[in-house]
């Protein structure tokens, strides 16, 4: 029988492959190295701020504020956060 965080982990990359599966700033697919990432979008409040916070969490997030979330691979999603999300809104996606 699967654990939690497996099915989880499953459940989070039906997500990135429903959401296109690519970085919506540069188009790349996941590599080793620049995995896709859900990133929060900077001024959008929901229940769950912040990395690390466990598949489950983060996906049950993500499915309630869809709009709060952009699909990114970890080099634009360091930047975005690095920028404190200074990107312009139509850059985002």
């Amino acid at each position: 029988m699967a654990r939690p965080r497996d099915f989880y982990i499953g459940k989070v990359e039906a997500l990135r492959a429903a959401w296109g599966g690519r970085c919506v700033w540069c188009g790349i697919q996941a590599i080793p190295g620049n995995p896709l990432e859900f990133a929060h979008l900077p001024g959008k409040i929901t229940k769950l701020n912040g990395r690390g916070r466990g598949y489950a969490a983060r996906y049950h997030d993500i499915r309630r504020s869809p709009g709060s979330y952009v699909l990114l691979c970890r080099d634009h999603h360091t930047e975005l956060d690095g920028r404190g999300g200074q990107r312009a809104a139509g850059e985002v996606g």
